[in-house]
């Protein structure tokens, strides 16, 4: 019998199982953040409800002119229809896919991009307490990935105070390689997110 799988199949599957086992991995003391992130959430309900958004940081670009074409007001608007709707949909929490930040990524933990073009914007009564699971875009590699990865994982500038807004723990990226698993109607279903650094397996 011939199983007849193709070569891009086969690397998919090894791509999958190899995120699967640096998500999981253990390493010590050192990796507290990225198991508490790691940590299932408990759904509810019967459903599990997401907004998934992608190529959106664009506010503080706009405000530095690092590129014409970025439009502080597109992601506002953006935001607010989010906003809107996520009163009656109620969503669970948002999956970011990549270029959170425009036209490169932030350069250290003092960048005002985190706080211009992602506590800002999204700073809005019903989708402010949510979780953004976020994955990394080649945009946000042409900066200080260990700035963005430490903000990930909760760190702050040491001018950072903690307002009404987005708090500490919205902006989830434990790595660059981690999974996420909600327990849906607890312990019915579960629902994973793999999330892979496509720009880095390109090197």
């Amino acid at each position: 019998m011939r199983l007849g799988f193709k070569l891009w199949q086969v690397a998919v599957v090894l791509i999958l199982l190899l995120t699967l086992i640096r998500a999981l991995k253990d390493d010590g003391p050192n990796n507290r953040s990225e198991r508490e992130v790691n940590e299932p959430i408990q759904i509810h309900s019967n459903q599990l409800k997401f907004y998934s958004i992608g190529d959106y940081g664009v506010s503080e670009c706009e405000r530095t002119k690092a590129h014409k074409k970025c439009k502080a007001k597109t992601q506002a608007a953006v935001a607010q229809h989010i906003n809107t709707d996520a009163l009656s949909f109620k969503p669970d929490f948002i999956l970011s896919l990549g270029d959170a930040f425009y036209p490169f990524g932030p350069s250290s933990l003092e960048d005002n991009q985190f706080r211009n073009s992602f506590e800002k914007p999204y700073n809005l009564p019903n989708i402010k307490d949510l979780h953004w699971q976020m994955t990394i875009g080649d945009h946000d590699h042409c900066g200080n990935m260990s700035a963005l990865l430490a903000y990930g994982k909760g760190q702050r500038s040491q001018n950072w105070e903690e307002g009404p807004g987005l708090h500490r723990d919205s902006f989830q990226l434990p790595s660059p390689y981690y999974h996420k698993t909600f327990t849906i109607n607890p312990g019915k279903k579960l629902f994973h997110i793999i999330v892979i650094d496509s720009v880095g397996l390109e090197g």
